[in-house]
């Protein structure tokens, strides 16, 4: 399934999740002073709800009953920023990998293989497609919630590299 999601200005509000052909597959909340974010079918029913965890820093996902499904972790070390590790607890761990000069994000786990493509335009914030086989352990929905977190992890990695950097120099 492809999916098509993201791309908002502000990191608050709903964002429409679509598929290929430009059919509605669902919604993103966006709640930038909670740093969560709800991935919703096309009913406004919650698939699943993540946020940011600071101490470990991390992203967890939770389902539509509140039961934690995984947290994604980016890979210590400034050199390695790009590096996330997503674990299911119950299907296994995904490495998912930004590829120099691709923009996007390589996905390898116990049962898939796939590529996260991502768009950035100056007026708005990353804008996604998500390619994943239907019938994987991690659903395309769960991973629009995981895409988001990278986001949001990335980010904030980014101004605390700034920050060691400009007091080193």
């Amino acid at each position: 399934m492809e999916l098509h999601f993201g791309g908002k200005k502000l990191a608050v509000g709903k964002d429409r999740i679509r598929t290929s052909d430009g059919a509605p597959a669902g919604t993103i909340e966006l709640h930038g002073s909670k740093g969560s974010v709800y991935v919703l079918d096309e009913q406004d029913y919650v698939l699943f709800r993540a946020f940011c965890e600071r101490r470990p820093k991390r992203w967890s996902v939770l389902d539509d009953r509140e039961e934690l499904v995984g947290t994604l972790r980016m890979q210590p070390g400034l050199l390695r920023r790009r590096v996330f590790e997503y674990n299911t607890y119950a299907n296994g761990v995904y490495r998912i990998e930004g590829i120099r000069g691709e923009r996007g994000y390589r996905v390898e786990g116990p049962d898939t293989s796939f590529f996260l493509a991502r768009r950035r335009h100056w007026w708005k914030m990353n804008a996604y497609t998500l390619d994943v086989p239907e019938t994987g352990a991690v659903t395309p929905h769960e991973w629009a919630a995981v895409a988001m977190g990278i986001e949001v992890l990335r980010e904030r990695s980014l101004i605390w590299a700034d920050l060691i950097s400009g007091v080193l120099n």
